[in-house]
């Protein structure tokens, strides 16, 4: 059974709903449940009906409708006012930058850390390789003077 978003029920917050059990009737033509139910934020009652050809449930307390609705009206002002919210971040800012530093430091050194083991083992590997090189060389050259002396003894 889906809930309505932003709507506590006494059956979210595991309580009883009703005394005697859930109020509701279903219209079985349609599919559609009705359900009565006791808002565990505010402690009225509403209707909540699931349409089945959409599989959603609606319907939420007055209360609840109304805070969320203030709510949105309250983001929508927040919203044409983001240019002043901005500057008030801007004018703020330089006051954090000793915790900037310090958070630096800190987010620096744990990745360090984190990335030491795998930069040590690239470098390492690296070395093998010149290390390889130069020893290859140093045998390929003794191996030539071996073949030039052991031809020029022929």
């Amino acid at each position: 059974m889906k809930k309505t978003e932003g709507c506590p029920t006494l059956e979210q917050t595991s309580e009883a709903v009703p005394p005697g059990g859930s109020r509701y009737i279903v219209d079985e033509a349609s599919g559609m449940r009705s359900e009565e139910l006791r808002c565990a934020k505010h402690g009225c009652w509403y209707l909540r009906t699931y349409i089945k050809t959409l599989a959603v449930w609606t319907g939420r307390c007055e209360q609840c409708g109304a805070e969320e609705e203030q709510e949105l009206q309250a983001r929508a002002l927040l919203e044409k006012r983001k240019g002043e919210l901005r500057a008030k971040v801007e004018d703020l800012l330089p006051n954090y930058e000793a915790q900037v530093r310090e958070q630096t430091e800190k987010d620096v050194a744990a990745y360090t850390a984190s990335i030491r083991p795998d930069f040590e083992a690239e470098v390492r590997r690296r070395l093998w390789e010149q290390l390889h090189g130069q020893i290859e060389t140093e045998e390929l050259a003794k191996l030539v003077a071996e073949l030039k002396s052991a031809k020029g003894a022929n």
